[in-house]
């Protein structure tokens, strides 16, 4: 098991009030995985639930790798510290856009 990070870009489906009316957004996401794929399929399976249509995961890579080569903020660093059992993914905030 191993702690992966990414960065997913969604849109509400259900209601454009998720968002503020908002076109989209993109959250960092980080988890608990034992694979990308099955990463992948656990952030689906926060997002899809909560209204949104997943567009994109990008940038998605290992922990350790990402902080070797790129600074990290402290807030996603607060994320990492809190994954568990009961938390295995976990959102960062929303970054919302409004046009293409």
């Amino acid at each position: 098991m191993g702690i992966w990070i990414g960065l997913a870009h969604v849109r509400s489906v259900r209601s454009p009030d998720l968002l503020e009316g908002a076109l989209g957004a993109f959250v960092p996401v980080v988890g608990l995985s034992e694979n990308q794929e099955n990463f992948v399929s656990q952030v689906f399976s926060v997002l899809e639930p909560m209204g949104f249509y997943i567009l994109e995961i990008k940038d998605i890579d290992k922990w350790e790798n990402r902080i070797s080569r790129f600074p990290v903020a402290e807030h996603i660093q607060n994320l990492v510290r809190s994954l568990g059992p009961d938390n295995p993914v976990l959102l960062s905030d929303f970054h919302s856009y409004e046009g293409e």
